[in-house]
């Protein structure tokens, strides 16, 4: 006899977010973060991201994360940081900070 359990799986979705948007995912959860593509050959980049989120989709505009670990670990309100690095412009950088909670 085998036990069957279905776990469903949410897709948190953002696009171009603002800097200080938060998205509450559960362990098991995807976060995507989709960014406008601009004129020139601008790219975003992931400087910084908590330890739980495993990147699992990176192309410069579109970035996903798979929410891993357990919600013990992650504290509320952990910070990931993109920046957009513009071609021809070293010293200019856009940064977003995106406040990623897990819930139980």
């Amino acid at each position: 006899m085998s036990i069957a359990t279905k776990q469903l799986i949410s897709h948190h979705v953002l696009e171009d977010p603002a800097s200080g948007q938060a998205v509450d995912a559960r362990v098991g959860d995807c976060v995507q973060l989709v960014f406008r593509r601009r004129l020139g050959a601008s790219r975003w980049r992931v400087a910084q991201r908590p330890s739980y989120l495993v990147p699992i989709e990176d192309d410069g505009h579109v970035f996903s994360f798979l929410v891993f670990g357990s919600a013990e670990l992650a504290s509320s309100g952990d910070t990931v940081r993109m920046e957009r690095q513009r071609s021809g412009r070293p010293d200019s950088v856009e940064v977003r900070l995106l406040d990623v909670a897990v819930t139980a």
